[in-house]
C-alpha cells in the first residue's frame, strides 16, 4: 500500500495582523515526509496554518512554498526553522536569506540550535561570525587559485621552438624506452630526456589548473 505524504498548502496571512510565529519545513525527495519537522515546528508554538513546506532539493533555485514564505514575511515576523540546512545548502544562500528577511524586518529561529535566532544579540553575532568566516573562506580559496594558477603557469613555459610532438605523444612514448624515443622523435639522449621532463611538467601544471579551478567553482561550503 503507498504511503501517504502531506500535500502542501498556502498558508494564509492577513496583512492586518500582528507579527507572526512562520515555520518553514523541507524533505528533498518526493517520498519523503516533513512530518517530523512539522510537529516540531508546533512544538515550537507555530500554528499548523502557518507552516510552509517544500519536497526539494535545498540546493534547487525555485522552491515555491520557500519563495511564498519570504514574499509573506513581515516586519517582526520570525520564521521558525527545524535546523540551518533547511534554508539552504550553501552558507552564501543561507546568509542572502538572512539578509533579505533582516531588510524586512523579520527574524529566523533555529529549533536545533537555541543560539541561533536572529532576534537576540547572541543570534546576530552568531550569524555576524558566519558571515566573516564565509568571507574568509572564499579569499583564501581565492588566494590559493591564484597561486596554483601562477605556479601552473610558471611551469609550462618552456620557451625555445615549438616541438613537432605533443606532450601526450610522448608520454605515450615513454614506455617504449629511452632508444627506441630516440630514433621515434630523431632526438639525442639528452634532448630526449628534456623533453620528457617537460611534458610532464606541463601535464602536472594543467592538473594543478584544472583543481584550481574547481576549488573556485566549489568555493561556497555546504552547511
Amino acid at each position: 500500500m503507498q504511503k501517504k505524504t502531506r500535500k502542501p498548502t498556502i498558508p494564509i496571512v492577513d496583512p492586518n495582523q500582528p507579527p507572526y510565529l512562520i515555520g518553514y519545513a523541507r524533505v528533498s525527495m518526493a517520498d519523503q515526509s516533513p512530518q517530523l519537522q512539522i510537529d516540531a515546528l508546533k512544538a515550537a508554538g507555530v500554528p499548523e496554518e502557518r507552516i510552509y513546506f517544500d519536497r526539494k532539493s535545498g540546493s534547487g533555485v525555485h522552491r515555491e512554498q520557500f519563495d511564498l514564505m519570504m514574499r509573506d514575511a513581515r516586519a517582526g515576523d520570525v520564521i521558525v526553522i527545524w535546523k540551518l540546512d533547511r534554508l539552504g545548502r550553501t552558507v552564501k544562500q543561507v546568509l542572502g536569506t538572512f539578509e533579505e528577511l533582516a531588510n524586512k524586518g523579520a527574524g529566523v529561529r533555529v529549533i536545533t540550535q537555541p543560539g541561533m535566532d536572529t532576534t537576540t544579540v547572541m543570534g546576530r553575532l552568531i550569524v555576524t561570525i558566519m558571515a566573516a568566516v564565509a568571507e574568509m573562506e572564499r579569499d583564501l580559496i581565492r588566494e590559493r587559485t591564484i597561486a596554483g594558477l601562477k605556479a601552473a603557469k610558471a611551469r609550462g613555459r618552456v620557451g625555445g621552438r615549438t616541438s613537432k610532438h605533443t606532450d601526450e605523444q610522448i608520454l605515450a612514448w615513454e614506455p617504449l624506452g629511452t632508444s627506441r624515443c630516440m630514433k621515434l622523435t630523431g632526438m639525442s639522449k639528452t634532448g630526449w630526456l628534456k623533453r620528457l621532463r617537460r611534458a610532464h611538467e606541463r601535464m602536472e601544471a594543467k592538473a594543478d589548473a584544472e583543481v584550481a579551478a574547481k576549488e573556485m567553482t566549489d568555493a561556497e561550503p555546504e552547511v
